[in-house]
């Protein structure tokens, strides 16, 4: 039996304790048990050690005599021994249980109650509260079927049959909080985390078009810079030079005028505060593009106060647009160019500037520019800029004009037929020339000459969609016959009849075609145009052509459109018709500087993006070179325009920068973050030749070239356009339109986004918990993964991860996505990331780094647990 060990002075003494249980006219000593009771400091101090024979052993003695007396017959003798377990338990202290298991734990409050006791270890730590429950009963017969739950959780149990099987259950419940006790309450940690940065992301815009020659900007930052990139489309392999040093990395052309490429650059050329960085090549033009710096620093977000030109050192040709923040009240522009030819500088649709300069700096003040612009036009919205020259003999590829010839086969295989017939005599019974009876001899009913002459009035609506532009027209078999042409012309009415009067029949010469329409462009056109042809067959060619004199018919098509093109500039794109041999046709294209397309069903599909090729390669509006280079021409990149405007309330929080590439090539959606307030939004456009000219935002109009000028030619093309933050929702849908003219615009490209800083106020407050100490945590961002101690001096052993590159893993110390923590500061720091992983995928959004991410933490103690739980005893049998 255990024994009470009551220690005075160091005097041990022995006594016994009896304690009376609720069954009637009996009286138990209950063997109670302790252990020595350690200060939380450690250090022995002078304290009483109690011992009391363990509870569990009366417990035995209990079950033995119920034995004895009839359960069925004494119901209440029965119950009696939940009530006195559940009554000892609220009457023993944990200081006077004897446990080797609870010398392991810190027990701070030896006078706490067992029932109290397990209760704290239910909440803070359910593993020990079934360790310690085990303990209690551990003394009892396993002849009985006893346990003790708390709340729903079975926490311990002694039994040789299930519950569940059970004929007769007795309960005694007890209802325990959190506050309360004679121990004086369980108390916790709760852990407030908040998440600054000094990390900054900032872009420098180029616009729709910049050129001729190199092209500098200028890049300002105070801080520390860690990364710095290039995104942008130009036409030739450059250098980059950054305050005179040159980059040694590798920089070569875009692909094409539509499509950017991206480009790291070495940090350590960059030096906090203002930094030039040159693009050096030949003949250099920038069709969209930015320059991205990410870098440290303690100055919060600052609202634009100037557009900044870019610097151009050759053929000043620039197509921008700037964007004023709030209601603009004055405007100044500073010039600093040298161009021996008037230059003008063009806002919306006004002239501002128009003349020569030697170099010196030129100044327009706001009392000439209130007189001449409408402040209240400009202010909120993006804003069209052009910057070029006058008075220079130009040679340009600006608006051309097409002139293009159709040249179509209509031999004999292009008759309609029934295709597949099986039997193939079916047809002697049953007409075929029908969809019924092509059909019930399980065939399929074709008519490739009226899908050529559907395919070809769709091609004349494309091309004549600018009435400067001209269609002709010829439909060949075994050789041209003029009943089937029809000369260039911009009269859609008649083309379309002369298609609709083409009739199958004859053999294929394809050369016949292509000189037909070379003749007619060579008679009709002139060079200034832009001049094409588009050929169509459906089989081989058959037929030679005296022109060509290959002896080969095949040879003389291919040697057709080489003559088109190398004798005469005449481009030659080509269609093949359900062709199962297109070499000839491939090669025609390649020798004559044009495309092959090969249609197996949808001609009239091939002939539209023929006709949208066609269209985007003729145009080159704001392309230019110039035949007279005998002047000086330089614009320096110290030039910019400043607005005064009503500024906004300074925002706080964390500054967030997103990117997200369109989804497709007519526009996009994004979602802003929960919590989080947008500052700006910028749409960048990669246009090409074309003008960026229609922008909407949840059906809201941002930007309307046409609204300025249906001439685009005398406008500027912003490559970045502003979305005002007042029409940003949660949820919003993004449409963009390019083009040449109002009437001659379509969807963007693929390569577009959206840039959209937001700021997120940070913090993350945790309900009560045992501890608060912190982690190690690897961190997992889009990009990259980071290593973080939170708190900084954390020295502990605990290892917490957000994110994994592959699964996306989330825990604290081995609890999955934290859930089952007992530590305050794990779980204050895990809610912080969550708010940065936007999109949920167990990545943070935001690019922070180890120097710039800083996590602080405040811990609130003894915050008492505000829990209630029902304690449960319960025997069955």
């Amino acid at each position: 039996m255990g024994r009470i060990k009551i220690k005075l002075n160091g005097q041990v003494a022995r006594n016994r304790r009896a304690i009376t249980l609720s069954q009637p006219n009996t009286k138990y000593q209950i063997p109670n048990t302790s252990r020595r009771i350690v200060s939380p400091m450690g250090i022995n101090k002078h304290a009483q050690f109690f011992t009391i024979d363990a509870l569990i052993a009366l417990t035995v003695i209990i079950l033995t005599i119920m034995v004895v007396v009839p359960v069925l017959k004494q119901p209440r003798a029965d119950s009696s021994v939940s009530a006195d377990i559940l009554q000892s338990l609220s009457t023993l202290k944990i200081g006077e249980m004897d446990s080797s298991y609870l010398a392991t734990l810190d027990i701070q409050d030896p006078d706490k109650l067992v029932i109290d006791q397990i209760g704290e270890f239910y909440i803070t730590d359910i593993s020990i509260a079934r360790q310690l429950s085990a303990e209690v009963l551990s003394s009892i017969s396993p002849t009985e079927n006893i346990g003790i739950w708390y709340g729903a959780e079975l926490l311990a149990s002694k039994n040789i049959t299930p519950m569940e099987t059970a004929e007769n259950v007795f309960t005694e419940r007890q209802t325990i909080s959190g506050i309360g006790g004679t121990g004086g309450g369980v108390t916790g940690f709760s852990a407030r985390a908040f998440l600054s940065s000094s990390a900054r992301t900032d872009y420098v815009y180029f616009g729709g078009y910049v050129g001729e020659g190199n092209i500098s900007a200028l890049v300002e930052y105070q801080g520390n810079i860690t990364s710095a990139e290039i995104e942008l489309v130009i036409n030739n392999d450059f250098e980059v030079y950054v305050n005179e040093t040159k980059d040694s990395g590798t920089f070569t052309a875009s692909a094409n005028e539509y499509t950017p490429k991206s480009y790291t650059l070495d940090t350590s050329n960059f030096e906090s505060g203002t930094n030039i960085l040159e693009l050096r090549g030949e003949n250099l033009h920038i069709t969209g593009g930015f320059i991205k710096i990410t870098y440290d620093s303690e100055v919060t977000y600052e609202q634009p106060k100037r557009y900044k030109f870019p610097g151009i050192n050759g053929i000043i040709n620039l197509y921008d647009g700037f964007y004023v923040p709030g209601n603009l009240t004055g405007l100044s522009i500073s010039l600093h160019f040298n161009n021996t030819v008037n230059t003008f500088l063009t806002i919306g649709d006004t002239q501002v500037f128009n003349a020569t300069s030697d170099g010196t700096t030129i100044e327009i003040n706001n009392v000439t520019l209130a007189a001449l612009l409408n402040y209240k036009d400009l202010s909120k919205k993006t804003i069209p800029l052009r910057f070029g020259m006058e008075d220079v003999d130009y040679v340009t590829n600006n608006s051309k004009d097409i002139d293009v010839v159709s040249s179509t086969d209509i031999s004999g295989s292009m008759q309609p037929g029934c295709r597949g017939t099986s039997p193939w005599y079916c047809c002697w019974f049953n007409n075929c020339n029908t969809e019924a009876g092509c059909n019930s001899c399980g065939g399929t009913l074709e008519n490739p000459i009226q899908d050529a002459k559907d395919a070809n009035k769709l091609f004349i609506d494309m091309i004549l969609n600018d009435t400067e532009n001209r269609v002709g027209l010829n439909a060949y078999s075994s050789s041209v016959l003029s009943s089937n042409t029809h000369e260039l012309s911009n009269d859609d009415n008649s083309l379309k009849a002369e298609v609709d009067s083409w009739n199958a029949d004859g053999a294929t010469c394809i050369c016949c075609g292509v000189n037909d329409a070379v003749g007619e462009l060579l008679a009709n056109s002139g060079s200034e145009k832009f001049q094409s042809i588009v050929i169509m067959s459906d089989g081989d060619a058959n037929r030679q052509c005296a022109e060509q004199g290959t002896g080969n018919a095949e040879q003389d098509a291919i040697q057709s459109a080489c003559d088109a093109y190398n004798d005469h500039g005449i481009k030659v794109y080509t269609i093949g018709f359900g062709l199962e041999n297109v070499q000839v046709l491939t090669e025609m294209a390649s020798c004559a500087d044009g495309s092959f397309y090969n249609a197996v069903d949808d001609i009239a599909d091939i002939y539209e993006k023929i006709a949208e090729e066609i269209i985007e390669t003729a145009f080159f509006e704001q392309t230019i070179e110039v035949s007279n280079t005998d002047f000086i021409s330089h614009l320096y990149p110290d030039s910019y325009i400043e607005f005064e405007y009503t500024e906004e309330t300074p925002y706080v929080g964390l500054l967030a920068t997103i990117e997200e590439t369109f989804s497709t090539e007519a526009g996009t959606n994004f979602t802003i973050p929960k919590n989080s307030t947008p500052i700006e939004a910028n749409v960048i456009s990669y246009s090409g030749p074309k003008w960026t000219s229609l922008l909407d935002i949840n059906n809201n109009n941002v930007y309307n070239l046409s609204s300025y000028e249906t001439d685009f030619l005398k406008l500027g093309d912003p490559y970045s356009v502003n979305i005002p933050a007042s029409l940003i929702q949660n949820t919003n849908n993004l449409s963009l339109e390019i083009g040449l003219s109002p009437s001659n615009t379509t969807a963007g490209t693929i390569n577009n986004k959206i840039i959209y800083t937001i700021s997120k106020d940070l913090a993350s407050y945790t309900s009560v918990s045992d501890k608060a100490e912190g982690c190690n945590w690897t961190i997992q961002f889009e990009e990259h993964s980071m290593n973080l101690s939170v708190p900084s001096d954390y020295s502990g052993s605990a290892t917490c991860n957000y994110g994994n590159a592959s699964t996306g893993i989330k825990h604290c110390d081995g609890k999955e996505n934290c859930e089952g923590s007992n530590d305050a500061v794990q779980i204050a720091v895990y809610n912080i990331f969550k708010l940065l992983d936007f999109d949920s995928d167990g990545k943070l959004d935001v690019e922070l780094s180890e120097d710039t991410m800083q996590i602080t933490t405040s811990n609130l103690e003894g915050v008492p647990f505000l829990y209630t739980t029902e304690v449960k005893v319960s025997k069955w049998y």
